[in-house]
């Protein structure tokens, strides 16, 4: 059971690469186009995020499909215009399919103990950022610029991002991760620029994690600002868990990560996102050497409300500030529908 441990141990060190900034590397035609955020204190914005994420080597074959829903609360407009929200993860449900561990599904939300003891650990894992709350300060561009975890949810058991790679890395990723780079003054239509980025890894887990590629403004109305973004991932180094007592060598041999970003002008906010990360990695560890391919489906999207279990005593389940009901109908990403492997 080991070798189940490793992916997750991975797929925490790849969650931290974002797009970071550097210079334009296009001519400049028409003119620029860049969102500002225009949001209030005490408006509240409802997202869901459904998630696929598929392993496939000789050793492990795993599918699992996620649902996770958030609020994002303004708590305070900044003078720079930016401003300071309180994101919630309130729910995570779906499923986990392996020819080794077989069929289970899970659901934060409901009561119901698990009696087997392995899905019951990996669930609690696959759950544990429910309930959980950080604050994130956004720029008057509509990006996250820090986080701050009002309840710690990193020390979970080693499955706690498996399959939630782009959903729970961080609270900040409904924000615009892929702006992160936005040259000075916006871009044009057809424009790209660099997003070359590093993350090195946490302590005790010594892997560096780079994405090379570029951001073009794809698209501008005078509704949304769409934006694509491709790069390049590369990893190596080692990840290790003492408590679990795993550790191995991890190399990323090739693969391509695509996003679709749209913002909304009205409110300079991210409404919805598509990422694909698609890589061979090859594992080195003391159980032996794996070839694995690991693909990862995302999609976000900003929905009037919720509909939250009653169970979750919160009163953020409703509406937009501003906006409309939707008549207690279900959030408008659906939990995505299983492949068999």
């Amino acid at each position: 059971m080991k070798s189940l441990k490793l992916i997750p141990l991975v797929l925490v060190v790849m969650a931290t690469a974002l797009f970071a900034q550097t210079d334009s590397t296009s001519k400049q035609a028409g003119p620029k186009q860049q969102a500002k955020l225009s949001v209030k204190k005490g408006q509240t914005f409802y997202y869901s995020v459904g998630s696929v994420v598929e392993v496939d080597s000789e050793q492990i074959q795993m599918e699992t499909t996620t649902t996770t829903t958030f609020s994002a609360k303004v708590l305070e407009v900044t003078k720079d215009g930016g401003a300071n929200f309180l994101v919630t993860c309130h729910t995570i449900k779906g499923a986990l399919e392996s020819p080794l561990m077989g069929e289970f599904e899970f659901d934060s939300s409901s009561d119901e103990e698990d009696e087997n003891p392995m899905s019951a650990m990996l669930t609690k894992g696959l759950m544990a950022l429910a309930g959980k709350t950080a604050t994130v300060t956004v720029d008057s561009l509509g990006r996250a610029t820090k986080t701050v975890k009002a309840e710690e949810a990193s020390n979970t058991p080693a499955g706690g991002l498996m399959g939630l790679t782009g959903t729970s890395a961080s609270f900040d990723s409904i924000f615009t991760p892929v702006l992160k780079a936005m040259p000075k003054g916006g871009v044009s239509v057809g424009a790209s620029w660099k997003s070359d980025s590093k993350a090195g890894g946490n302590e005790g887990t010594p892997v560096e994690f780079s994405q090379k590629g570029k951001v073009t403004l794809a698209s501008a109305t005078l509704k949304d600002l769409v934006y694509k973004a491709t790069a390049k991932p590369e990893m190596s180094g080692e990840v290790s868990d003492e408590e679990a007592g795993v550790e191995a060598g991890v190399e990323v041999q090739g693969g391509k990560v695509s996003i679709t970003s749209t913002i909304d002008r009205k409110t300079g906010l991210q409404k919805a996102l598509k990422q694909t990360i698609d890589m061979d990695m090859f594992i080195d560890s003391p159980m032996g050497e794996m070839e694995m391919t690991f693909i990862t489906k995302n999609e976000m999207k900003q929905v009037k409300s919720l509909n939250l279990p009653k169970k979750s005593g919160t009163t953020d389940g409703g509406t937009t500030d501003g906006g409309t009901t939707d008549g207690g109908k279900k959030p408008a990403t659906d939990q995505p529908k299983k492949k068999k492997l």
